[in-house]
């Protein structure tokens, strides 16, 4: 058996994910992990911050010259003269206040070279400063200044523990954003040898290996802490997080549940302890803990909008629909709500709601899916001309993801019973992107639905010359050459090839399953037959899982696995047409 997958979407349970439009259209989907620890780095803010609060008569005239250039040049948008002037105004004060400026002008214009220097002045008229040595410490790694990076590390360290551990904190999730987690989590591993007695040092450096996928160091680090402090919450949690990622999942789920019952009302902890379970499949466990925190955050927008996917995807299709109007009443997630409740309607099977409730849908991160998803049930309700038509509008404004597009065209034409004018597409497609693999990979698919084996093996050989381990392409060609040729032998070693890189994979052993059969090699057919049904419940693997009982002998079963297979989808011609051949009156 073999797929187009091309246009598969991919499901993302985060409430730390956003997107950001691209030119022409495209969308690139952005996440990124939560600060364990405290909140976000240094990061360019919206406009520059206010001037400093020193009264104009008490400075320098050299310096106020500087300051009104600077400020004369930001109003024209000359960013570079800006910086420079503050760089050279925080050189010749005194004031903090100045240096403080200069650096956070630099940071807005991008200019880290210029914020470097500047914060460095800033610390040295201001050591004190937690947010200065915060700023230090990020750039100084950026710059690849270890050193200053430590120094600045331990400064903090040495300063009164009220102040130390807000300040550590902050710049642990600093680190965790640097650009060279390697050399952060140098400075720490560092810092954490120097303290051996300090609990806070090896929480920090913990949190920072985890950033950098080092997980054992990351619970060594935690286990450290804790010994240090054995009833310091935050370092149980990121002792659970490191044991989640090297594969301790239940250790950590029962620490993370005994943290939960202490405390619960703590929503984070929770949170985290849900996205556990659900990386645990355990999606009933995970449900009621995300279910208990919208009880207890019902105006918080992320977590319901969380539960809301949740809901979705365990096929509770009443109460996620009641959730996602909750967002519209919360006026958050808005155009998430919408798009999911046009999902919602799909998987009810009323097209025509799903199609009011995309054609809301207007954010760059959900709008190109929906439109697509618009295209397809034009084409369910009789359409197909206007769905068509949708498609090339959206070509003509997204030329940089035209050959999805093309894509969408020809699978809605082969899926609507208009093989030959999908094929037609996919050519015109492939004079404009020659050699993009998923128009021959779509083509050829296409070209199967026409009996055409030769176009078939010409386009998948031409996948296969630029990528020869491409193994969605190997199984293709491989079972159709089982199914419809009798070069069996080939189709064999094909096949062979795609298990071998792809072992798991469902589509694959029940091609291997059904090239056995053909061979006469029965009884390993069904071996590998049952794993691919066992895999996945499809009508068509079972259609041949079946047909290979059936001839083995054991007609019950056969009929059994039909008639699952029947209920995935009643329609299905490939299953159709063996229980005609096969349970004839």
């Amino acid at each position: 058996m073999f797929r187009n997958t091309a246009l598969a979407a991919a499901f993302v349970l985060t409430s730390g994910c956003a997107a950001a439009p691209h030119k022409d259209g495209e969308v690139k989907a952005q996440a990124a992990p939560a600060a364990p620890a405290a909140q976000a780095p240094v990061a360019p803010v919206a406009t520059p911050p206010a001037p400093p609060v020193r009264p104009v008569e008490e400075l320098e005239p050299d310096v106020l010259f500087s300051l009104l250039v600077a400020e004369i040049a930001g109003q024209r948008g000359d960013y570079a003269l800006t910086v420079g002037e503050y760089v050279h105004a925080a050189e010749l004060s005194e004031d903090p206040d100045v240096a403080e400026r200069a650096t956070r002008v630099a940071l807005f214009a991008r200019d880290e070279k210029a914020a470097y220097k500047a914060v460095r002045r800033w610390v040295e008229l201001a050591p004190d400063d937690q947010e200065a040595r915060r700023i230090l410490t990020l750039l100084a790694l950026r710059a690849g200044d270890t050193k200053t990076a430590l120094d600045n590390l331990e400064a903090l360290v040495n300063m009164p523990q009220d102040q130390s551990r807000q300040t550590l904190d902050l710049t642990v999730a600093v680190l965790g954003n640097a650009k060279d987690r390697k050399a952060a989590l140098q400075v720490l591993d560092t810092l954490a040898k120097r303290h051996p007695d300090n609990a806070l040092v090896q929480y920090s450096r913990g949190v920072v290996a985890l950033y950098a996928e080092q997980s054992q160091l990351a619970l060594d680090s935690a286990e450290a802490a804790l010994k240090l402090r054995p009833d310091w919450q935050e370092a149980k949690l990121l002792k659970a997080r490191a044991q989640l990622a090297l594969g301790q999942t239940e250790v950590a789920l029962k620490a993370l549940k005994a943290m939960v019952d202490q405390t619960p009302t703590a929503l984070p902890l929770r949170m985290v302890y849900g996205r556990a379970l659900l990386s645990a499949r355990r999606y009933d466990e995970a449900l009621a803990q995300f279910a208990e925190l919208t009880k207890q955050a019902p105006q918080n927008a992320d977590v319901t909008y969380a539960y809301g996917l949740l809901l979705l995807d365990a096929g509770r299709l009443d109460e996620a629909e009641s959730t996602f109007h909750s967002l519209l009443e919360l006026d958050k997630h808005v155009q998430d709500a919408y798009y999911y409740l046009g999902r919602l309607e799909e998987l009810r099977k009323h097209p025509q709601k799903a199609l009011d409730f995309y054609q809301q849908v207007t954010a760059p991160s959900r709008a190109l899916d929906a439109q697509l998803r618009i295209a397809r049930l034009l084409a369910q309700t009789g359409k197909l001309g206007e769905g068509r038509a949708l498609l090339e509008s959206l070509r003509a404004r997204n030329p940089t993801i035209a050959p999805q597009l093309y894509e969408a065209e020809a699978t809605l034409l082969r899926d609507y019973g208009e093989p030959q004018a999908a094929f037609d597409v996919y050519t015109k497609a492939l004079k404009r992107f020659p050699g993009n693999r998923d128009l021959l990979y779509g083509r050829a698919l296409t070209a199967e639905k026409l009996g055409r084996v030769d176009l078939l093996e010409h386009d998948l050989r031409q996948v296969l010359a630029k990528n020869p381990d491409d193994a969605p392409a190997l199984n293709a060609l491989g079972y159709t050459l089982a199914d419809l040729t009798t070069r069996y032998a080939e189709a064999l070693k094909y096949i062979s090839k795609a298990l071998e890189l792809q072992p798991g994979d469902p589509a694959i052993l029940d091609s291997m399953g059904w090239v056995q059969y053909r061979l006469g090699h029965n009884a390993k057919a069904l071996e590998y037959l049952k794993q691919a049904f066992d895999a996945l419940k499809d009508p068509e693997i079972a259609a041949h899982y079946g047909e290979v009982l059936w001839v083995s002998g054991d007609h019950g079963q056969a009929r059994k696995v039909w008639a699952e297979g029947r209920k995935l989808e009643p329609d299905n011609a490939v299953l159709k047409r063996v229980t005609d051949r096969f349970l004839k009156p």
